[in-house]
């Protein structure tokens, strides 16, 4: 008896071992995930990717666009549309979508001066405009703007591409709870109030710690409620002029746009043909006199000149 215990003892020693050596290496594994990434490091990788970003100063795509749009019956259905992006340095930008080879549904657009939201297939055929400086969110949650929210402010648009550089990333901060580095700056003010608007872009650290692109951008108001979200993915590198392939910046192919509303459908853009030589853009895309001739809208409706 004495000598089958000795055996039990012998045995059960090994195994408590074991049992402390595992439970030790997931404590430490549990300690190191709760750890913040090198932020130095971060910061390198996001600065580099920032830095041949600043390279696109002119770019285009094609594409679709697939818009989530209220039906007569008031039910939410998909449609699909062909999409055109131009964009040029600094603010200007332009994006047709179009449900047929002839019919435009919208032409969003601005020059850094002035943004406009052309609706020729609306009745009567109506633009909305506005100075950049003043963002008039409000007056564009109609729903007689057949557009989902995420889609209507050519301003915010332009934001949510996540095709401008951050520029200074003094202020990224890590959020553990989504492995995610946050850097956010102000874009306004932008209020009646004069309270500033705010641009966050998150940057997901993923596994490999080696994701320098955003991957999601989000823009809130003066009073701090989310008024646009946008995810980004499939980042792809885009051909800019007289630049290295080393220098050639990642732009994400597949973009979801969305309002502040969590329960709404996202429309979802799937980008084509990128390029940063910029052939497709011209001027008069961005031409506000020569659009209203061109688009020859019904009704001009102001936005943000109001109390």
């Amino acid at each position: 008896m004495h000598g089958a215990g000795s055996g039990g003892i012998s045995r059960l020693v090994p195994a408590l071992a074991l049992a402390l050596l595992v439970a030790v290496a997931f404590g430490c594994a549990a300690m190191a995930a709760t750890d913040p990434p090198d932020r130095a490091a971060a910061t390198a990788r996001i600065a580099a990717a920032d830095a041949r970003l600043a390279f696109l100063d002119r770019f285009e795509a094609t594409g679709t666009a697939v818009l989530p749009m209220r039906s007569a019956s008031g039910a939410i259905e998909e449609e699909q549309l062909d999409l055109l992006l131009l964009r040029e340095r600094p603010g200007r930008l332009a994006v047709r979508l179009k449900l047929s080879v002839t019919d435009t549904l919208a032409w969003l657009g601005s020059d850094g001066v002035r943004w406009w939201l052309f609706l020729p297939a609306d009745t009567p055929p109506t633009v909305w405009h506005g100075a950049v400086s003043s963002v008039g969110e409000e007056a564009l949650e109609g729903d007689a703007i057949p557009l989902p929210p995420g889609m209507r402010q050519p301003k915010l648009v332009d934001l949510l591409l996540g095709l401008e550089p951050v520029g200074d990333l003094a202020m990224l901060q890590w959020d553990p709870a989504t492995s995610t580095w946050w850097i956010e700056r102000s874009i306004g003010p932008e209020d009646p109030d004069g309270l500033a608007w705010t641009v966050r872009r998150g940057y997901f650290e993923g596994d490999t710690g080696a994701s320098p692109v955003p991957t999601i951008v989000e823009i809130l108001d003066g009073a701090g409620v989310l008024r646009a979200r946008s995810r980004l993915s499939e980042h792809a590198r885009v051909e800019v002029p007289d630049r290295a392939v080393g220098d050639w910046p990642l732009v994400p192919m597949r973009i979801e746009l969305s309002g502040g509303d969590a329960a709404e459908a996202p429309a979802r853009i799937a980008l084509e043909r990128p390029s940063g030589r910029g052939a497709r853009v011209k001027a008069a895309a961005f031409d506000w006199n020569r659009l209203l001739q061109a688009m020859r809208p019904e009704r001009l409706v102001e936005v943000g000149t109001g109390p």
